[in-house]
């Protein structure tokens, strides 16, 4: 993967930036407990584009940052004005970048090429709603709990990370689900 840069840039949002000469430029938008580093293993896979692969608020770099889906989708849309190729890009996102994305070309279409998501669906609030935080809390430090190998085999042998669960906090829980 050849890259402009080896760190991230900051334009509001921190950001990795590569494939800089290609003339068409995608934004990849990372899911929840993530930060850009989800894209790796993509990313060498689009030689041709110019990649902007940013780490959303409470993510990453930003995670000092609160989180909000508003707030994220501002932050990206300035990110494409100011460093897209022609101010426009191909969005993707999956999990909550799937989230972030729809609201980003729902409100700012003038930004998005077109979009493509996976993982996405918003529920409607349930008594059961306010218990999610702690859920996916627990979730999270279960899944600490099985062994990597165990992991590697039912993934077939891919070693993807685990969230750090440094940021996995009630307070994130509840800013993200």
């Amino acid at each position: 993967m050849t890259s402009d840069c080896d760190q991230h840039h900051y334009v509001a949002l921190p950001h990795l930036e590569v494939n800089r000469e290609a003339k068409q430029t995608i934004l990849l938008i990372h899911g929840a407990t993530g930060d850009g580093t989800t894209w790796n293993l993509v990313t060498p896979h689009l030689p041709g584009y110019h990649l902007l692969v940013p780490d959303l608020p409470g993510h990453g770099i930003a995670r000092q940052h609160p989180f909000s889906v508003v707030h994220a989708s501002n932050l990206l849309s300035q990110l494409i004005l100011d460093r897209a190729h022609n101010r426009v890009a191909y969005v993707v996102g999956f999990s909550l970048g799937a989230h972030v994305a729809m609201h980003l070309v729902s409100h700012y279409p003038e930004v998005a090429n077109c979009v493509l998501v996976s993982g996405f669906q918003v529920f409607p609030p349930t008594a059961l709603t306010s218990y999610l935080p702690h859920a996916i809390w627990l979730e999270q430090r279960i899944e600490y709990a099985i062994p990597r190998s165990w992991t590697r085999w039912a993934m077939d042998g891919i070693n993807i990370p685990r969230p750090d669960l440094s940021m996995c906090t009630l307070d994130y829980n509840r800013q993200v689900f």
